[in-house]
């Protein structure tokens, strides 16, 4: 397999499986306020729309800056992948495998941002479900792969399970292959590339090898004694997942559109633990029919989500009280330009400007996009 076509671009995965069975945004995290060395994809300024109802001009939306200081107490993070497959010794057409997928952390305290997996699947076989209670947020069957991203990363050790179907003549031998992409504070990073053999002969478990740690940000003084207490990790950045997918498989030519995220508060600030509502629009020129589309919204630490408000309704939204990266996914692509309203608190505590950010995130057949990022600076009233 291309490792080159499996760059760090990693996408939001079938939104529709967000309902049913997290079947999926391909659309996070798209993937976050995330620390990302490479070049970042180009910001387009996005426009407010003011209503004639609004007492004050809602604050201007504006980009920032997603590098953050690393502390000095990091460890660079390594992570490493196995696969274990049920009934691998003997391909039957139409006969679930089950593959059970794990990463573990080998080594290091940076926090991971983005998480992600390219399965590619055999010729003739086609992706099933996941068949386990732990998941991921989100995945993606595309030809011939299955993609799998995180928008909230779990604790590690991280297992989930998935079925294959073979067709109805299926090869005597195959092979799945596959690794995991990852971002901490630092550049791309993924598990070595991990392949399975089915058939006859085939073992039942394979392991990769930890990718290889990148250098640690600030070099140590002296050899510490014991591994420090791992800081916590920001939300996942929804732009960081969207970039982890759009190589995982070959490019295809594509006429998939832009499209247009407009956000606003509706009142000039907040109120410390009062609500304040938020509006979004969403617009698609047209193009390519859109497979995916979701909203994601990166709150300040202590600010929570609070209820849905008019508008073009989410299949899935988040739970009063959420907190953190709030992610709205529509199962049925909306009639455009879409408009989404919900309401979140600010914590009583909460002082000074406060920043929130969103993107929308949105793909087709064959490719996986975000939009520039929207940030809205809410001062104190």
């Amino acid at each position: 397999m291309n490792k080159t076509a499996l760059g760090f671009g990693m996408g939001l995965v079938l939104i529709a499986a967000a309902v049913v069975g997290y079947l999926a945004m391909t659309g996070g995290q798209s993937a976050p306020p995330a620390p990302v060395q490479a070049e970042a994809p180009a910001e387009r300024p996005a426009v407010r729309e003011i209503t004639p109802a609004e007492p004050a001009p809602a604050p201007e939306t504006t980009s920032s800056p997603r590098n953050e200081p690393v502390p000095d107490n990091v460890v660079p993070t390594a992570l490493t992948m196995g696969r274990l497959i049920s009934n691998a010794t003997e391909i039957k057409a139409g006969e679930p495998i089950e593959v059970t997928i794990s990463i573990a952390k080998a080594s290091g305290n940076d926090p991971v941002r983005a998480l992600g997996i390219v399965e590619q699947i055999p010729a003739g076989f086609r992706f099933g479900d996941i068949i386990s209670e732990k998941r991921p947020d989100l995945n993606r069957p595309v030809e011939n792969a299955v993609e799998f991203a995180w928008f909230n990363i779990p604790e590690f050790p991280v297992e989930f399970t998935y079925r294959l179907i073979p067709g109805d003549a299926p090869p005597a031998t195959a092979e799945i292959s596959g690794q995991a992409l990852y971002r901490t504070s630092g550049p791309e990073q993924r598990t070595d590339m991990l392949t399975s053999p089915l058939g006859l002969g085939a073992p039942s478990s394979t392991q990769s090898a930890p990718a290889a740690a990148p250098a640690a940000p600030v070099a140590a003084a002296a050899p510490v004694a014991a591994t420090p207490e791992a800081p916590v990790a920001p939300a996942p950045d929804p732009a960081v997942v969207a970039e982890m997918m759009k190589e995982a498989v070959p490019a295809v030519a594509s006429d998939l559109a832009d499209v247009a995220l407009t956000r606003a508060a509706k009142a000039a600030g907040y109120t410390p633990g009062q609500t304040v509502e938020l509006e979004a629009t969403i617009d698609y020129p047209g193009g390519a029919p859109l497979e995916t589309l979701s909203l994601v919204e990166m709150l300040p630490a202590g600010w929570t989500f609070t209820a849905m408000g008019e508008g073009a309704q989410p299949a899935f939204a988040p739970q009063p009280g959420a907190s953190g990266t709030l992610t709205f996914i529509w199962q049925e692509i909306p009639a455009f330009p879409a408009k989404i309203s919900y309401t979140v608190t600010a914590p009583a505590d909460a002082t000074g400007v406060q920043t929130l950010r969103a993107r929308a995130v949105y793909r087709n057949a064959v490719e996986q996009r975000d939009t520039a990022e929207a940030v809205a600076e809410l001062p104190a009233l």
